[in-house]
C-alpha cells in the first residue's frame, strides 16, 4: 500500500493509522467474524478510488485477511471519479447504483483480463450465496424456532386477554 492515503476528502493519514484505527474494525469482521460480504468505501486510498484501489481490495482484504466474499461498492454515481472497468479489474464485484448510466457498466467486455474480471466477480458473488443462511439447513428445512412460536402464543395470550 502507498504510504499516505486519503481518508475523507480532505485528510490524510499514514499507512500505519490506517492499518491500526480505520481499518481494525473491519479486519477483525473479516478475520473473526467470518463476514461473507463487505462494503468498499466512497473514499479515496490515496490518489485511487478506495472501491478501485488493488492493494486494499486484492493486497490486504483479499490477500493479507484472506476473505472470499463479495464486495460491493459505497454509492455508485459515477461523478467522473468512479469507473465500473477499474472497480472489477481491482477486485470490487459489484456496483451499489439505483438506476443505469454509462459508467456503472463494464465497458470493456472483449479483452481476456476483463472477462477474467467478471468471472472472479460471478464466482465471488456465488460462494457468497450459497455459503449464506439461504443454503443453510434450516432453510432447507424450514420451521418455525422456539423463540418464533413463542412470541405468537404471547400474542394469542394477550389478544384473548384483550
Amino acid at each position: 500500500m502507498k504510504t499516505t492515503a486519503k481518508i475523507a476528502l480532505g485528510a490524510w493519514c499514514c499507512e500505519q493509522v490506517l492499518r491500526e484505527v480505520f481499518m481494525k474494525p473491519f479486519e477483525i469482521a473479516v478475520k473473526e467474524g467470518h463476514a461473507k460480504a463487505v462494503m468498499s468505501a466512497y473514499n479515496y486510498i490515496g490518489t485511487t478510488w478506495a472501491s478501485a484501489c488493488n492493494a486494499l481490495l486484492n493486497t490486504v482484504l483479499r490477500g493479507e485477511w484472506g476473505y472470499k466474499g463479495f464486495c460491493l461498492t459505497d454509492y455508485f454515481i459515477g461523478n467522473g471519479f468512479m469507473n465500473s472497468d477499474q472497480m472489477i479489474r481491482n477486485g470490487n464485484d459489484a456496483a451499489l447504483v439505483a438506476y443505469p448510466m454509462a459508467s456503472n457498466f463494464v465497458a470493456d467486455t472483449t479483452s481476456a483480463t476483463s472477462l477474467l474480471a467478471m468471472r472472479r466477480a460471478c464466482k465471488n458473488l456465488m460462494y457468497t450465496v450459497v455459503n449464506s443462511r439461504a443454503y443453510s439447513e434450516d432453510a432447507i428445512n424450514p420451521g418455525l424456532h422456539k423463540w418464533q412460536i413463542a412470541a405468537i402464543a404471547i400474542d394469542v395470550i394477550l389478544g384473548l386477554a384483550i
